[in-house]
C-alpha cells in the first residue's frame, strides 16, 4: 500500500466514523469536545485491537485497526 492509498484508508474510516455517529451508533467522535481522558480511553480500546491482530497474526486485520486509529488522531486533532 502506498501513502496515498493509506491516506484515503484513513479519511474513509473518518468519514464512516461520522456517519456511525449520525446514524446513532456512536454517541460522539473525538473531533467532538469531550473530555481528554475519555478520547484517550477510546483510543487506547483501539490500539489494544492493534496488539489483538498482531497476537493473533491477523494481518488482514492489522489494517484495519491500524487505520482506524489513525482516523480517530485525525478526528482528535479536528477538535475545535
Amino acid at each position: 500500500m502506498d501513502r496515498q492509498e493509506a491516506l484515503l484508508r484513513i479519511e474513509n474510516e473518518r468519514n464512516r466514523q461520522e456517519l456511525l455517529k449520525e446514524q446513532g451508533k456512536f454517541d460522539h467522535t473525538l473531533s467532538d469536545i469531550i473530555p481528554w481522558a475519555d478520547k484517550y480511553t477510546i483510543l487506547g480500546e483501539e490500539f489494544g485491537e492493534i496488539a489483538r491482530a498482531i497476537q493473533n497474526r491477523d494481518f488482514d486485520n492489522l489494517k484495519d485497526e491500524l487505520t482506524q486509529v489513525a482516523a480517530l488522531c485525525l478526528a482528535w486533532l479536528e477538535t475545535p
